[in-house]
């Protein structure tokens, strides 16, 4: 794949102005070396294996060189002092590449991300230590996440230090003494500092008579909720990755993922405690991890649970209201008074239809690494996917839209899939005893119509009978990329396959 490169420069360039702490002495060592102790025999995976590999460094050796390469101050903040890397810095990249150890892979992946003027000698060390050149920076996580490099002692807490160099709150999220389940060497810097991609938090909303932004065909994403419709327009929320909004005082995240490919709205409370998320400035598997501000816990955008930090193992995955994607022409027409986003954010955005997205729609690959993608569909085709009793299914939305009705079953369940329009919303049903048939009706009054004739309204929440009031309620769904549903789930089956 090619995917661009995450603009660095923006981050780094606010640290020039700290070069007069080049006077530091960078090569000083914290007090908290750690003690050295014996190694075990290690191997070198064969893929990394050379005729007469060098003897491997201790654990004091290799920690000492990494530091060096970060200028490891006690005080994290001023790690800025290594743009651009000094002399010693360099040295300690050079040792790295001549000692043929291949803890030094991991990190120096990591360093290679970053756009601190030392790339000319990690590339050289990069290509000593695995007999590999790769133009950007972002395939070396793609090629780490096939070959699992060896990772060196304090590898997390190290990882903190170097992205100290961007912004010294990562520490919060990166440290050996936090427990994961994901791997930390392929946690991804995503270009910007934490939660300086910044939330909507109580967004300022219109009635849809006084909105005056909004093409018919612009994207959103909409729900209803205790009598309540709202749109959150794609241009405004891609901005943002998080709007925390509430309705009739029941609180509402909703989370969208660029680089999935769509957005997905949890009730932030668990376990009695209401979590406010945003964003960490972390990527995993091509997916912009959240935060919660309480815990600082990493959380998976996709699947709504934490997959690191005193969370990680409680049990947590957040509940998801329904949450339709489809048109403001269509939804506007099936939710006369339904409130949208104000385009009066608080914000200085381009919010244009599109011009968030533009590098996103232009690529047919992946923004991020990911891991190996499934090639039964293409990468960034648009699918909704449905989980149930242990069964993954995905089904292509423009063959959904197309057909307008699709009967299947996934883990046991009946489900019916309806769309009304070829770019409109779909939903989905439990269909335990019904077949319908075909649609009648546009916008508001829409009606399904069964095999015997019975008519349902067709709601947000259930299909409702319009003879005696019985309901087949929504199933949970959502509507991502190929590739990141595949990756979540990736025993999934396609439907029509």
């Amino acid at each position: 794949m090619s995917a661009p490169r995450p603009p660095a420069a923006l981050a780094l360039a606010t640290v020039v102005s700290l070069v007069a702490l080049l006077a530091v002495a960078c090569a000083e060592l914290d007090d908290a070396t750690p003690t050295p102790t014996p190694d075990a025999q290690a191997t070198i995976p064969a893929v990394l294996a050379t005729p007469t590999p060098p003897p491997l460094l201790t654990d004091l050796d290799v920690t000492a060189l990494l530091r060096r390469a970060v200028c490891w101050f006690s005080d994290p903040g001023l790690a800025a002092a290594c743009i651009p890397p000094t002399s010693d810095a360099v040295e300690a990249i050079e040792e790295m590449e001549r000692s043929g150890d291949p803890r030094f892979i991991a990190p120096l992946i990591d360093m290679r991300s970053l756009d601190a003027g030392w790339e000319r000698w990690v590339e050289d060390a990069l290509a000593a230590l695995t007999g590999r050149r790769l133009d950007d920076p972002l395939l070396w996580y793609e090629w780490a996440a096939t070959q699992e490099p060896m990772l060196p002692r304090d590898y997390a807490t190290w990882k903190a230090r170097l992205l100290s160099l961007i912004d010294p709150a990562f520490a919060d999220f990166l440290d050996d003494a936090i427990e994961y389940a994901v791997r930390p060497d392929l946690l991804v810097w995503g270009g910007v500092g934490v939660d300086e991609v910044a939330p909507l938090d109580g967004p300022a909303l219109v009635h849809r008579v006084e909105e005056r932004y909004l093409a018919g065909s612009d994207v959103v994403f909409a729900l209803e909720l205790r009598g309540q419709a709202r749109a959150y327009p794609r241009r405004i929320v891609a901005w943002h990755q998080v709007a925390r909004d509430e309705i009739d005082g029941v609180p509402i995240a909703l989370v969208f993922c660029g680089p999935c490919g769509g957005a997905i709205a949890y009730d932030p409370r668990a376990n009695g405690v209401t979590h406010v998320l945003g964003s960490s400035g972390l990527v995993y598997d091509a997916r912009p991890l959240l935060f919660d501000a309480e815990t600082n816990s990493l959380w998976d955008p996709f699947t709504g649970r934490p997959v690191s930090g005193p969370l990680l193992g409680a049990g947590i995955e957040l509940d998801r209201y329904t949450l339709i994607t489809t048109t403001w022409e269509e939804w506007s027409a099936r939710h006369p008074n339904t409130s949208v986003l104000s385009l009066d954010t608080g914000y200085v955005r381009d919010y244009g239809a599109g011009a968030a997205l533009r590098a996103e729609f232009d690529s047919p690959d992946p923004t991020f690494p990911t891991g190996a993608l499934d090639g039964r569909l293409p990468a960034k085709e648009q699918v909704l996917g449905i989980e149930r009793g242990g069964a993954a299914r995905a089904y292509r939305v423009q063959e959904v839209r197309r057909r307008g009705i699709v009967h299947d079953r996934v883990g046991g369940v009946p489900v019916v899939l309806i769309s009304g329009a070829p770019g409109g919303a779909i939903n989905v049903y439990r269909a335990d005893g019904l077949t319908v048939a075909s649609l009648v009706g546009t916008g508001e009054s829409r009606i399904a119509v069964d095999e015997d004739g019975e008519r349902w309204f067709v709601t947000e929440r259930a299909l409702i009978s319009t003879v005696d009031g019985r309901e087949h309620a929504t199933v949970p769904w959502r509507e991502a990329y190929w590739f990141a549903w595949s990756s979540a789930y990736p025993e999934t089956t396609i439907w029509g396959q």
